[in-house]
């Protein structure tokens, strides 16, 4: 359910970011304004880990999980319509020290969209492919500390140019989920009605042209929507 959830905010945050530019303007009934959004997501995901498949960390050892996501987005925002491509690449290093606490170290984050990446989802979730060249950031770490408090602050130490490329070939059966929700205050309604598809899939990948490291510890193809409406009950309350 978690998963769904992610995705339903990646959609309602999709549509925010196209739409931020030149907002629709909202509906207006005898209560107020009324705001509809309709999205729907078409992607897969996966990742790559060295950590132990059994869980169990050796203190001191570097490891690294490598995260993937592709996505082809799209919707309508009160009559607006918005479309777009994505690819998240991560990939993130790791060590524990002798008392288990974690330990992060220089990671790679990045991204690409539009004419920098070439995708393709099949409908019935039976396989993906992406190629892309993504814009990252390398992340470092510092340690902060307060009386006997301590904690890890990142910033960005470096930039670059990388290439990503996966394949997925869906295994076994469709999953699906439902999530609906109503929110009602004094100011609004809101409903809010997602459904969420997977079928896990096997998958093969690539990072600059060497194969990704370590197993695959999860890979998906995935199709998600969203309907969500929101109501005013007066015209001046939001």
């Amino acid at each position: 359910m978690h998963a769904m959830r992610r995705t339903i905010l990646a959609l309602t945050m999709l549509a925010a970011l196209v739409l931020s530019a030149a907002p629709a303007a909202a509906d207006t009934g005898p209560g107020g304004p009324s705001y509809h959004l309709r999205a729907w997501n078409l992607g897969a995901d996966a990742v790559w880990s060295t950590f132990p498949a059994d869980g169990v960390a050796v203190p001191g050892v570097a490891y690294t999980d490598t995260f993937v996501f592709v996505s082809e987005d799209g919707g309508r925002d009160n009559g607006t319509v918005f479309h777009g491509n994505v690819l998240f690449f991560d990939q993130i290093s790791y060590k524990f020290d002798q008392r288990g606490n974690y330990v992060p170290l220089p990671s790679i984050s990045g991204g690409a969209g539009g004419s920098d990446l070439d995708m393709s989802v099949d409908h019935r979730l039976t396989s993906a492919s992406v190629t892309a060249t993504i814009q990252y950031t390398n992340v470092c770490w510092y340690r902060e500390r307060s009386g006997s408090a301590s904690w890890y602050e990142q910033y960005a130490c470096g930039y670059g140019v990388g290439s990503v490329s996966a394949s997925w070939i869906g295994q076994g059966d469709l999953v699906k989920q439902a999530e609906n929700t109503i929110d009602v205050t004094k100011v609004y309604t809101r409903t809010t009605r997602g459904t969420f598809t997977t079928r896990d899939a096997t998958v093969t990948g690539s990072w600059n042209g060497a194969p990704m490291i370590g197993y695959v510890a999860s890979a998906r193809i995935l199709d998600s929507t969203l309907r969500d409406v929101f109501i005013c009950h007066g015209a001046d309350t939001c």
